[in-house]
C-alpha cells in the first residue's frame, strides 16, 4: 500500500512539474522602435515641422512632452506561442544615451492605431507613405487619437511607469495588469521585416493584436539607443514565463522510479 501511495505521488509531481524560463526579445528582427514628433530633430519648427517626417530608421529615439516626442515600440514575441502557461514578468529595458531624469510612461496603443509601422527614414518626409510612420500618419490612413483624428495616435493601458530614469544607462520598466493576457494577445501576430504586426498587402491594414507600446515622457528630453544603433543596447523585451515540465519527462521519470521499485523486490 505505502508503494502504491508513493507511486500516485510521484505520478502526480511529474505530472505537475513546472519549470520557469526566460526569453528577451531585441535586435532589428525582433524590435522595432520609431519616434515622432510635430517638430523637427530637437525642437525646430520648420515649414512643415516633423509631422509628416519619419525616423524609423535613426540610431537613437527620444521621448518628451515638453518637444512633443512620442516613442513607438513593437516586438515581435511569436516565438512564445504554445510555449508559456503563464506569465512571471515582463520588463522593457531601454538604454538612455543622456542624463537627462523625468518621469516615463509605457501605454499600450489602441487597436485602432495598430496598422503603425517603425519605417526605414531617417527624417525624411513622409506623406503618409506606405511603411513610414509619422505624426500624423500611422500608416496610409490617419492615427484614430486626439486633435481631429491625428497626432500620434491614442493610447490604452498603462502597463509601466518609471517615477525618473537612470540619468544614463539602463532603465528597468516592469510591466503590470494582466500580463498573460497581454502576452497572449500578442503573440497571436508574427511581426513583418517593416515592424507592422500583421501587414497584409492583400488585405491592406487590419487591426492586429500585436498593437505595441507608445512611450510618453516628461518635459526633460530623453535619449535611447534604438534598435539600428548597433551597440547592442537597443530596446529590450524580457520576459519570464512557466512552462510545463514535457509529458514525455515525465514518463521517463515514473518509468526509472518503477525500474528502481522491481529491482528491490
Amino acid at each position: 500500500m505505502k508503494k502504491a501511495l508513493l507511486i500516485v505521488a510521484l505520478v502526480a509531481m511529474c505530472a505537475t512539474g513546472v519549470q520557469a524560463d526566460v526569453m528577451t526579445f531585441s535586435g532589428t528582427t525582433e524590435a522595432f522602435d520609431n519616434w515622432i514628433s510635430p517638430y523637427d530633430a530637437g525642437k525646430t519648427y520648420s515649414m512643415f515641422g516633423g509631422s509628416s517626417k519619419n525616423y524609423g530608421n535613426v540610431s537613437y529615439f527620444q521621448v518628451s512632452e515638453d518637444y512633443k516626442s512620442r516613442a513607438t515600440l513593437r516586438f515581435d514575441v511569436s516565438a512564445l506561442a504554445g510555449q508559456f502557461v503563464t506569465i512571471n514578468s515582463i520588463t522593457l529595458r531601454l538604454f538612455q544615451q543622456n542624463a537627462s531624469v523625468t518621469n516615463m510612461s509605457a501605454f499600450r496603443i489602441l487597436p485602432a492605431d495598430s496598422i503603425w509601422e517603425e519605417g526605414s527614414d531617417t527624417g525624411s518626409t513622409s506623406y503618409g507613405a506606405w511603411h513610414r510612420t509619422t505624426w500624423n500618419y500611422a500608416n496610409q490612413g490617419v492615427w484614430q487619437g486626439w486633435s481631429g483624428g491625428s497626432g500620434a495616435g491614442a493610447w490604452g493601458d498603462l502597463l509601466a511607469s518609471v517615477p525618473a530614469t537612470s540619468g544614463g544607462g539602463w532603465v528597468d520598466m516592469v510591466f503590470t495588469g494582466d500580463l498573460d493576457a497581454l502576452m497572449t494577445a500578442w503573440v497571436q501576430t508574427p511581426v513583418d521585416d517593416v515592424g507592422n504586426g500583421g501587414f497584409s498587402p492583400d488585405v491592406g491594414y487590419p487591426i492586429v493584436a500585436n498593437e505595441g507600446l507608445l512611450l510618453l515622457g516628461g518635459g526633460t528630453l530623453l535619449k535611447f539607443d534604438s534598435s539600428e544603433n548597433g551597440s547592442g543596447n537597443g530596446p529590450q523585451l524580457v520576459v519570464d514565463y512557466v512552462v510545463p515540465e514535457p509529458a514525455t519527462m515525465s514518463l521517463l521519470a515514473v518509468g526509472g522510479i518503477l525500474g528502481l521499485i522491481r529491482r528491490k523486490k
